[in-house]
């Protein structure tokens, strides 16, 4: 492989069959992941009486299962070779914002997901 060779492949982070194929895939093609990137998120902005059951799972689902489904598939190749990084964009959010408690809830889950 060269530092040149991507693999690019749409994945469905809610899905845990999905990532682990992908990562499997993409570790076959590399030799191993040493970079985990957890960029995955969405938004579905509303005050917290009136944020559905629909728009908090799926905020939910796609933000920390994403987080968790790809930290967990890439953990046991990290481990074996005693080197690896998972990186989780954020915005500030994890503080808190007016409107976005399914938002909130997800970005504070992953900065204590990256930290474990």
């Amino acid at each position: 492989m060269h530092a040149t060779d991507v693999l690019a492949k749409s994945v469905d982070v809610t899905v845990s069959d999905e990532v682990d194929r992908w990562i499997s895939a993409a570790d076959a093609m590399a030799g191993g992941v040493d970079v985990l990137i957890n960029p995955a998120g969405i938004i579905r902005d509303n005050r917290v009486e009136r944020i559905t059951d629909e728009d908090w799972t799926a905020v939910v689902d796609v933000s920390l299962k994403g987080a968790f489904y790809g930290a967990r598939a890439v953990f046991p190749g990290m481990r074996a070779r005693g080197y690896g990084r998972i990186v989780s964009f954020l915005s500030m959010s994890w503080r808190g914002n007016f409107g976005q408690a399914n938002y909130v809830v997800t970005k504070a889950g992953i900065i204590g997901l990256t930290r474990v």
